[in-house]
Protein backbone atom coordinates (compact mmCIF):
# COMPACT_ATOMS: atom_id res chain seq x y z
CA UNK A 1 0.00 0.00 0.00
CA UNK A 2 0.91 3.66 -0.32
CA UNK A 3 1.77 5.95 2.56
CA UNK A 4 -0.28 9.06 3.24
CA UNK A 5 2.50 11.22 1.76
CA UNK A 6 2.57 9.11 -1.42
CA UNK A 7 -1.22 9.26 -1.77
CA UNK A 8 -1.11 13.03 -1.32
CA UNK A 9 1.65 13.39 -3.92
CA UNK A 10 -0.25 11.18 -6.38
CA UNK A 11 -3.42 13.22 -5.92
CA UNK A 12 -1.52 16.46 -6.54
CA UNK A 13 0.16 14.98 -9.62
CA UNK A 14 -3.24 14.01 -11.03
CA UNK A 15 -4.62 17.52 -10.48
CA UNK A 16 -1.54 19.16 -11.97
CA UNK A 17 -1.72 16.92 -15.05
CA UNK A 18 -4.97 18.62 -16.14
CA UNK A 19 -4.08 22.16 -15.02
CA UNK A 20 -3.09 25.15 -17.13
CA UNK A 21 -1.54 27.00 -14.20
CA UNK A 22 -0.15 25.67 -10.92
CA UNK A 23 0.22 27.98 -7.90
CA UNK A 24 2.85 26.86 -5.37
CA UNK A 25 3.17 28.54 -1.97
CA UNK A 26 6.66 28.54 -0.44
CA UNK A 27 8.69 30.58 2.04
CA UNK A 28 12.36 31.58 2.17
CA UNK A 29 12.75 29.04 4.98
CA UNK A 30 12.25 26.28 2.39
CA UNK A 31 15.75 27.12 1.07
CA UNK A 32 19.01 26.26 2.80
CA UNK A 33 22.00 28.56 3.16
CA UNK A 34 23.37 27.55 -0.24
CA UNK A 35 20.12 28.56 -1.95
CA UNK A 36 18.94 24.99 -2.62
CA UNK A 37 15.43 23.77 -1.94
CA UNK A 38 14.85 21.23 0.81
CA UNK A 39 14.61 17.65 -0.44
CA UNK A 40 10.97 17.19 0.58
CA UNK A 41 9.64 20.26 -1.20
CA UNK A 42 11.94 19.74 -4.15
CA UNK A 43 10.68 16.19 -4.62
CA UNK A 44 7.05 17.30 -4.34
CA UNK A 45 7.51 20.05 -6.93
CA UNK A 46 9.31 17.73 -9.34
CA UNK A 47 6.69 15.02 -8.94
CA UNK A 48 3.79 17.39 -9.52
CA UNK A 49 5.13 19.99 -11.92
CA UNK A 50 7.81 18.30 -14.00
CA UNK A 51 7.37 18.29 -17.76
CA UNK A 52 6.61 14.57 -18.00
CA UNK A 53 3.65 15.02 -15.63
CA UNK A 54 2.03 18.20 -16.93
CA UNK A 55 2.54 21.15 -19.26
CA UNK A 56 1.25 23.82 -16.89
CA UNK A 57 3.01 27.07 -16.12
CA UNK A 58 3.98 27.46 -12.47
CA UNK A 59 3.67 30.58 -10.31
CA UNK A 60 5.47 30.55 -6.96
CA UNK A 61 4.18 32.67 -4.10
CA UNK A 62 6.98 33.43 -1.62
CA UNK A 63 4.99 33.96 1.56
CA UNK A 64 5.56 36.27 4.55
CA UNK A 65 8.05 38.63 2.91
CA UNK A 66 8.55 42.25 3.98
CA UNK A 67 8.23 43.91 0.60
CA UNK A 68 6.96 47.26 1.85
CA UNK A 69 9.36 47.68 4.79
CA UNK A 70 12.54 46.00 3.47
CA UNK A 71 12.26 46.04 -0.34
CA UNK A 72 16.03 45.93 -1.05
CA UNK A 73 16.60 42.79 1.02
CA UNK A 74 13.50 41.14 -0.39
CA UNK A 75 14.60 41.84 -3.96
CA UNK A 76 17.97 40.28 -3.22
CA UNK A 77 16.37 37.19 -1.68
CA UNK A 78 13.86 36.92 -4.51
CA UNK A 79 16.69 37.00 -7.04
CA UNK A 80 18.31 33.84 -5.74
CA UNK A 81 14.90 32.19 -5.14
CA UNK A 82 13.94 32.86 -8.75
CA UNK A 83 17.29 31.49 -9.95
CA UNK A 84 16.87 28.28 -7.93
CA UNK A 85 13.32 27.68 -9.10
CA UNK A 86 14.07 28.43 -12.75
CA UNK A 87 16.94 25.96 -12.59
CA UNK A 88 14.62 23.37 -11.06
CA UNK A 89 11.87 23.86 -13.67
CA UNK A 90 13.45 25.39 -16.79
CA UNK A 91 10.95 27.14 -19.02
CA UNK A 92 8.05 26.45 -16.67
CA UNK A 93 8.25 29.26 -14.10
CA UNK A 94 5.76 31.94 -15.12
CA UNK A 95 6.65 34.20 -12.20
CA UNK A 96 7.86 34.32 -8.60
CA UNK A 97 5.69 36.65 -6.52
CA UNK A 98 6.62 38.02 -3.11
CA UNK A 99 3.58 38.08 -0.84
CA UNK A 100 3.36 39.78 2.54
CA UNK A 101 1.52 38.31 5.49
CA UNK A 102 -1.78 40.20 5.35
CA UNK A 103 -2.54 39.33 8.97
CA UNK A 104 0.52 41.17 10.23
CA UNK A 105 0.04 44.21 8.00
CA UNK A 106 -0.35 47.23 10.27
CA UNK A 107 -2.94 49.13 8.26
CA UNK A 108 -5.74 48.41 5.82
CA UNK A 109 -3.94 50.61 3.30
CA UNK A 110 -0.88 48.37 3.48
CA UNK A 111 -3.03 45.27 2.95
CA UNK A 112 -4.74 46.84 -0.03
CA UNK A 113 -1.42 47.80 -1.60
CA UNK A 114 -0.21 44.22 -1.24
CA UNK A 115 -3.34 42.83 -2.90
CA UNK A 116 -3.13 45.34 -5.77
CA UNK A 117 0.58 44.62 -6.32
CA UNK A 118 0.04 40.86 -6.48
CA UNK A 119 -2.97 41.29 -8.76
CA UNK A 120 -1.05 43.55 -11.15
CA UNK A 121 1.84 41.08 -11.23
CA UNK A 122 -0.43 38.11 -12.00
CA UNK A 123 -2.76 39.79 -14.52
CA UNK A 124 -0.33 39.54 -17.49
CA UNK A 125 0.21 35.84 -16.72
CA UNK A 126 -3.52 35.12 -16.67
CA UNK A 127 -4.06 37.15 -19.83
CA UNK A 128 -1.36 35.21 -21.66
CA UNK A 129 -2.89 31.90 -20.57
CA UNK A 130 -6.36 33.06 -21.52
CA UNK A 131 -5.21 33.74 -25.07
CA UNK A 132 -3.27 30.49 -25.30
CA UNK A 133 -5.69 27.97 -23.80
CA UNK A 134 -9.39 27.26 -24.43
CA UNK A 135 -11.24 28.40 -21.34
CA UNK A 136 -14.60 27.10 -20.19
CA UNK A 137 -16.38 30.18 -21.53
CA UNK A 138 -14.96 29.47 -24.98
CA UNK A 139 -16.01 25.84 -24.74
CA UNK A 140 -19.53 26.92 -23.86
CA UNK A 141 -19.64 29.48 -26.67
CA UNK A 142 -18.39 27.13 -29.37
CA UNK A 143 -19.84 23.80 -28.34
CA UNK A 144 -22.73 24.13 -25.91
CA UNK A 145 -24.59 27.18 -27.25
CA UNK A 146 -24.80 25.82 -30.81
CA UNK A 147 -26.77 22.85 -29.47
CA UNK A 148 -29.78 24.96 -28.71
CA UNK A 149 -30.99 25.76 -32.28
CA UNK A 150 -30.70 22.12 -33.35
CA UNK A 151 -28.33 19.35 -34.32
CA UNK A 152 -27.45 20.69 -37.79
CA UNK A 153 -26.21 23.98 -36.39
CA UNK A 154 -24.28 22.06 -33.75
CA UNK A 155 -22.61 19.95 -36.43
CA UNK A 156 -21.75 23.00 -38.50
CA UNK A 157 -20.16 24.84 -35.59
CA UNK A 158 -18.20 21.78 -34.56
CA UNK A 159 -16.90 21.27 -38.08
CA UNK A 160 -15.76 24.86 -38.43
CA UNK A 161 -13.15 24.44 -35.69
CA UNK A 162 -9.85 23.03 -36.87
CA UNK A 163 -7.73 23.22 -33.73
CA UNK A 164 -6.40 20.13 -31.94
CA UNK A 165 -8.79 20.65 -29.04
CA UNK A 166 -11.78 20.07 -31.32
CA UNK A 167 -10.41 17.01 -33.15
CA UNK A 168 -11.01 14.83 -30.13
CA UNK A 169 -14.44 16.43 -29.81
CA UNK A 170 -15.40 15.44 -33.34
CA UNK A 171 -14.08 11.94 -32.71
CA UNK A 172 -16.08 11.56 -29.50
CA UNK A 173 -19.29 12.94 -31.03
CA UNK A 174 -19.00 10.86 -34.21
CA UNK A 175 -18.39 7.62 -32.31
CA UNK A 176 -21.28 8.24 -29.95
CA UNK A 177 -23.57 9.15 -32.83
CA UNK A 178 -22.70 5.95 -34.69
CA UNK A 179 -23.33 3.88 -31.56
CA UNK A 180 -26.72 5.43 -30.82
CA UNK A 181 -29.24 2.55 -31.08
CA UNK A 182 -32.65 3.02 -32.63
CA UNK A 183 -34.42 2.40 -29.32
CA UNK A 184 -32.31 5.07 -27.57
CA UNK A 185 -30.90 2.65 -24.96
CA UNK A 186 -27.40 4.03 -25.32
CA UNK A 187 -26.08 3.02 -21.89
CA UNK A 188 -27.02 -0.63 -22.36
CA UNK A 189 -25.47 -0.59 -25.83
CA UNK A 190 -22.06 0.91 -25.06
CA UNK A 191 -21.78 -0.44 -21.50
CA UNK A 192 -22.94 -4.05 -22.00
CA UNK A 193 -21.00 -5.51 -19.09
CA UNK A 194 -22.38 -2.93 -16.67
CA UNK A 195 -25.88 -3.68 -17.96
CA UNK A 196 -25.35 -7.42 -17.44
CA UNK A 197 -24.18 -6.97 -13.86
CA UNK A 198 -27.11 -4.63 -13.14
CA UNK A 199 -29.54 -7.21 -14.54
CA UNK A 200 -27.96 -9.99 -12.48
CA UNK A 201 -28.22 -7.88 -9.33
CA UNK A 202 -31.88 -7.09 -10.05
CA UNK A 203 -32.80 -10.75 -10.58
CA UNK A 204 -30.96 -11.87 -7.46
CA UNK A 205 -32.73 -9.18 -5.48
CA UNK A 206 -36.03 -10.55 -6.79
CA UNK A 207 -34.99 -14.07 -5.74
CA UNK A 208 -34.13 -12.84 -2.26
CA UNK A 209 -37.48 -11.08 -1.96
CA UNK A 210 -39.39 -14.23 -3.00
CA UNK A 211 -37.55 -16.40 -0.51
CA UNK A 212 -38.13 -13.91 2.29
CA UNK A 213 -41.83 -13.69 1.49
CA UNK A 214 -42.33 -17.32 2.51
CA UNK A 215 -44.31 -18.01 -0.67
CA UNK A 216 -41.53 -19.92 -2.41
CA UNK A 217 -43.29 -23.23 -1.69
CA UNK A 218 -46.12 -22.42 -4.10
CA UNK A 219 -45.87 -23.84 -7.59
CA UNK A 220 -46.08 -20.43 -9.25
CA UNK A 221 -43.28 -18.92 -7.14
CA UNK A 222 -41.07 -22.00 -7.59
CA UNK A 223 -41.53 -21.64 -11.35
CA UNK A 224 -40.53 -17.97 -11.17
CA UNK A 225 -37.48 -18.82 -9.06
CA UNK A 226 -36.43 -21.44 -11.60
CA UNK A 227 -36.77 -18.90 -14.41
CA UNK A 228 -34.76 -16.34 -12.45
CA UNK A 229 -31.97 -18.86 -11.78
CA UNK A 230 -31.88 -19.74 -15.48
CA UNK A 231 -31.72 -16.07 -16.47
CA UNK A 232 -28.84 -15.48 -14.05
CA UNK A 233 -26.88 -18.44 -15.45
CA UNK A 234 -27.45 -17.14 -18.97
CA UNK A 235 -26.28 -13.66 -18.01
CA UNK A 236 -23.21 -15.08 -16.25
CA UNK A 237 -22.28 -16.79 -19.52
CA UNK A 238 -22.99 -13.69 -21.60
CA UNK A 239 -20.53 -11.54 -19.68
CA UNK A 240 -17.63 -13.67 -20.94
CA UNK A 241 -18.50 -13.13 -24.58
CA UNK A 242 -19.51 -9.46 -24.64
CA UNK A 243 -17.03 -7.12 -26.32
CA UNK A 244 -15.75 -3.64 -25.48
CA UNK A 245 -17.72 -0.98 -27.36
CA UNK A 246 -15.99 1.54 -29.63
CA UNK A 247 -16.59 4.54 -27.30
CA UNK A 248 -15.10 2.63 -24.36
CA UNK A 249 -12.13 1.60 -26.53
CA UNK A 250 -11.44 5.28 -27.24
CA UNK A 251 -11.65 6.10 -23.53
CA UNK A 252 -9.42 3.13 -22.66
CA UNK A 253 -6.78 4.38 -25.12
CA UNK A 254 -6.67 7.75 -23.35
CA UNK A 255 -6.35 6.02 -19.99
CA UNK A 256 -3.64 3.65 -21.23
CA UNK A 257 -1.52 6.51 -22.56
CA UNK A 258 -2.12 8.51 -19.33
CA UNK A 259 -3.52 11.43 -21.32
CA UNK A 260 -5.33 12.96 -18.36
CA UNK A 261 -5.82 16.31 -20.07
CA UNK A 262 -7.56 14.51 -22.91
CA UNK A 263 -9.78 12.66 -20.46
CA UNK A 264 -10.97 16.04 -19.16
CA UNK A 265 -11.64 17.11 -22.76
CA UNK A 266 -13.44 13.80 -23.34
CA UNK A 267 -15.72 14.63 -20.41
CA UNK A 268 -16.56 18.09 -21.80
CA UNK A 269 -17.40 16.75 -25.25
CA UNK A 270 -19.47 13.97 -23.75
CA UNK A 271 -21.53 16.57 -21.88
CA UNK A 272 -21.87 18.62 -25.07
CA UNK A 273 -22.99 15.67 -27.19
CA UNK A 274 -25.56 14.26 -24.81
CA UNK A 275 -27.13 17.69 -24.18
CA UNK A 276 -28.86 17.62 -27.57
CA UNK A 277 -30.73 14.48 -26.49
CA UNK A 278 -31.05 14.88 -22.73
CA UNK A 279 -32.14 18.52 -22.50
CA UNK A 280 -35.42 18.07 -24.46
CA UNK A 281 -36.20 15.00 -22.34
CA UNK A 282 -35.62 16.94 -19.13
CA UNK A 283 -38.04 19.63 -20.36
CA UNK A 284 -40.60 16.95 -21.25
CA UNK A 285 -40.18 15.26 -17.85
CA UNK A 286 -40.67 18.55 -16.02
CA UNK A 287 -43.86 19.17 -18.04
CA UNK A 288 -45.23 15.73 -17.16
CA UNK A 289 -44.43 16.24 -13.49
CA UNK A 290 -46.25 19.58 -13.53
CA UNK A 291 -49.27 17.94 -15.18
CA UNK A 292 -49.28 15.18 -12.57
CA UNK A 293 -49.18 17.74 -9.80
CA UNK A 294 -52.07 19.70 -11.29
CA UNK A 295 -54.09 16.50 -11.65
CA UNK A 296 -53.42 15.59 -8.05
CA UNK A 297 -54.50 19.03 -6.84
CA UNK A 298 -57.72 19.10 -8.87
CA UNK A 299 -60.99 18.86 -7.00
CA UNK A 300 -63.39 16.46 -8.67
CA UNK A 301 -66.75 14.83 -8.36
CA UNK A 302 -67.20 11.06 -8.20
CA UNK A 303 -67.77 10.94 -11.96
CA UNK A 304 -64.67 12.96 -12.73
CA UNK A 305 -62.55 10.94 -10.33
CA UNK A 306 -62.33 7.91 -12.64
CA UNK A 307 -61.24 10.09 -15.58
CA UNK A 308 -58.61 11.78 -13.44
CA UNK A 309 -57.33 8.43 -12.20
CA UNK A 310 -57.03 7.17 -15.77
CA UNK A 311 -55.22 10.35 -16.83
CA UNK A 312 -52.88 10.03 -13.85
CA UNK A 313 -52.03 6.46 -14.86
CA UNK A 314 -51.27 7.60 -18.42
CA UNK A 315 -49.10 10.47 -17.22
CA UNK A 316 -47.17 8.22 -14.83
CA UNK A 317 -46.56 5.73 -17.63
CA UNK A 318 -45.25 8.51 -19.88
CA UNK A 319 -43.11 9.89 -17.04
CA UNK A 320 -41.59 6.48 -16.37
CA UNK A 321 -40.79 6.11 -20.08
CA UNK A 322 -39.11 9.51 -20.26
CA UNK A 323 -37.13 8.80 -17.06
CA UNK A 324 -35.83 5.56 -18.57
CA UNK A 325 -34.71 7.44 -21.70
CA UNK A 326 -32.93 10.04 -19.55
CA UNK A 327 -31.14 7.31 -17.57
CA UNK A 328 -30.00 5.66 -20.79
CA UNK A 329 -28.71 8.88 -22.38
CA UNK A 330 -27.38 10.76 -19.35
CA UNK A 331 -24.04 8.96 -19.38
CA UNK A 332 -20.89 10.34 -17.76
CA UNK A 333 -17.17 9.69 -17.53
CA UNK A 334 -17.92 7.68 -14.39
CA UNK A 335 -19.92 5.31 -16.62
CA UNK A 336 -16.87 4.79 -18.81
CA UNK A 337 -14.63 4.20 -15.79
CA UNK A 338 -17.08 1.66 -14.37
CA UNK A 339 -17.32 -0.30 -17.62
CA UNK A 340 -13.55 -0.28 -18.03
CA UNK A 341 -13.03 -1.51 -14.47
CA UNK A 342 -15.62 -4.25 -14.97
CA UNK A 343 -13.72 -5.55 -18.00
CA UNK A 344 -10.41 -5.38 -16.13
CA UNK A 345 -11.86 -7.34 -13.19
CA UNK A 346 -13.38 -9.88 -15.57
CA UNK A 347 -10.05 -10.35 -17.33
CA UNK A 348 -8.34 -10.92 -13.97
CA UNK A 349 -10.96 -13.53 -13.06
CA UNK A 350 -10.40 -15.34 -16.37
CA UNK A 351 -6.64 -15.25 -15.87
CA UNK A 352 -6.99 -16.64 -12.34
CA UNK A 353 -9.20 -19.47 -13.61
CA UNK A 354 -6.64 -20.38 -16.28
Amino acid sequence: GFTLEEDFCYALSTLCSVAALVLVHITTEDFDSSGALGDGLKGLILNCCSLHVCEAQVVFFVRDTDVSTRPDMVNSVMSFVRHSLTKLLPGRVADVVAVENLVTCRTDSQRQKTVVRVRDQLTPIFEKLRQKLPCFEAINEHYVSPLMPGQQEYRRQLGDLNDGFSRLGRQVCDILEKNMPADGRLADHIFPLTAIYASIASKRQREKKLYKSGEWRSKQVRSELANLAGDVRQLENQKYICSVSTPVQLFAALVKDELYCRIVEFQHYLEVWKAQYVNPLLVERRGLMDQLQSVGNASESAAESRQIDEREVVLKRKLDGVSVKVDQLDISVDSFWSELMEFCDLQEDETACD
